[in-house]
């Protein structure tokens, strides 16, 4: 059997800290950090690596040069304790920043030169953070098998019960084992249920996500704030209820403390916009009409607003756009000849555009003589990929226009390609958050089958 050299190298990362404030003496502190590492020989050296705080948007990711000697170093500032993101390609490793930690040594382990594996050595706070993670991790993994489960059902309660109480003692140790840390002042207090709350599945819903954690702004430096309302939406939540008081309730609890309900606000719509929860989406928006005052964030405000003008229910967004030949192209005078339209956003570079529109072709050839019209908008291309797009990917009669300066997918607040909204001959929109599957299964019942 062939073996693989393992590999080890440390990496040093070199942390100076000022202006620490009071107890605890970690939680925000504004600092540069200086990260210095190098890749043996023995391993893959890439051109570049990544390293970024965890809730840094994308134009504050540091893409750090690599030199021929496989030598880089990085300097960054870090104001709050949290989760720093080392990343190598597909690699990614987190390790915990906090204000008391002065030297790091994240050591990595290559089974292959492309195979690596993370941790940080010499830190009592990581060692915590080790822990927990992998804790974590095996609790997704459980998890999982609960998600085509019914926890109302009393077998299933019980053994995710089981599975519940086992992870809150083991987290219960971790905690012991480390005092004063990061990870069992933050992560751990978040993560911890009372017993009281796991006896049904009634008293979970009406806990879980009414913590006190959630008004610690701390814990968006993290990966635990988006996974516990995860779990909630997955788990935990009944899936005929579509109440938005429980996010209410959480988001009334964040506003106690302002920087967390800025991250809470911008989380939950990201979790509710990537999940296709369309009527929480709307219910979101009208709560931050009803509620400026709590509505901090104010990129998430300024997004609801747009986006809740063409959720279900609303009169679609005209659209007036040229096609191939220069003619001008309304979105309207397609709804009006159409029983069902299907209006697609794509941009010609995107992978997933390539593969998805050109599926629709067979059920577009089934129900374009029963009312069904396609109406395309194209953008971020030139014309000659816009074009071959179009005789690549896409249907004899679709509506295609192009969209050069990203004026309705502003309206449509398309923040991702393809997306897909269906409008019916009333001009309501049936959807604004359709997934492929959901096009594919709806046309069908629109049109009245086959």
């Amino acid at each position: 059997m062939k073996r693989f050299a393992r590999i080890v190298f440390i990496f040093t990362l070199l942390i100076q800290t000022v202006a620490l404030q009071a107890a605890p003496g970690y939680e925000t502190f504004a600092d540069s950090i200086d990260i210095q590492g190098k890749f043996p020989d023995s391993c893959a050296k890439p051109a570049y690596v990544f390293i970024t705080k965890y809730n840094n948007p994308a134009a504050d990711v540091g893409r750090v040069p690599v030199n021929a000697k496989g030598e880089f170093t990085y300097r960054m500032l870090v104001e709050e304790a949290g989760e720093i993101v080392f990343r190598d390609g597909k690699y990614m490793y987190d390790f915990i920043a906090t204000g008391n930690q002065k030297n790091y040594l994240l050591q990595i382990s290559c089974t292959t030169k492309t195979e690596k594996q993370g941790e940080v050595i010499n830190s009592p706070e990581n060692d915590a953070y080790k822990h927990f993670y992998a804790l974590r991790k095996q609790l997704k993994a459980d998890l999982d098998t609960f998600k085509t489960q019914d926890l109302g059902d009393k077998k299933v309660f019980k053994e995710f019960h089981r599975l519940m109480s086992d992870y809150q003692k083991q987290i219960a140790m971790v905690a012991k084992q480390h005092p004063g840390t990061f990870t069992t002042g933050h992560l751990i207090a978040a993560d911890r249920l009372a017993a009281e709350d796991l006896t049904t599945i009634t008293a979970l819903r009406e806990k879980f996500i009414h913590r006190e954690c959630f008004a610690d702004p701390y814990l968006y430096n993290t990966f635990l704030a988006p996974r516990l309302l995860t779990n909630y939406m997955d788990f935990v939540r009944d899936k005929n209820d579509t109440s938005f008081a429980p996010f209410e309730r959480l988001l009334l609890l964040a506003s106690k403390n302002t920087d967390a309900a800025k991250r809470l606000q911008l989380i939950l719509y990201d979790l509710l916009f990537k999940r296709h929860e369309e009527v929480m989406l709307k219910k979101y928006g009208e709560w931050a009409q009803a509620n400026p005052d709590k509505m901090v964030q104010l990129i998430i405000k300024s997004r609801l607003e747009r986006i809740t003008k063409c959720l279900t229910g609303n009169p679609f967004v005209d659209v007036q756009l040229r096609d191939t030949a220069g003619a001008v192209q309304k979105l309207s005078q397609t709804v009006a000849s159409a029983k069902l339209t299907l209006l697609i956003f794509y941009s010609p570079g995107c992978s997933h555009c390539k593969e998805l529109l050109p599926q629709l072709v067979p059920l577009w050839d089934i129900y374009k003589d029963k009312g069904l019209k396609i109406f395309t908008v194209g953008s971020d291309a030139n014309r000659d990929e816009w074009l071959a797009f179009i005789k690549e990917h896409t249907g004899n009669g679709w509506v295609n226009v192009t969209d050069t300066d990203n004026t309705y997918n502003m309206k449509y607040v398309v923040s991702s390609t393809p997306a897909f909204v269906l409008i019916d001959e009333a001009g309501k929109i049936i959807s604004r958050l359709a997934t492929h599957e959901f096009v594919k299964t709806k046309i069908p019942i629109q049109l009245g089958g086959r």
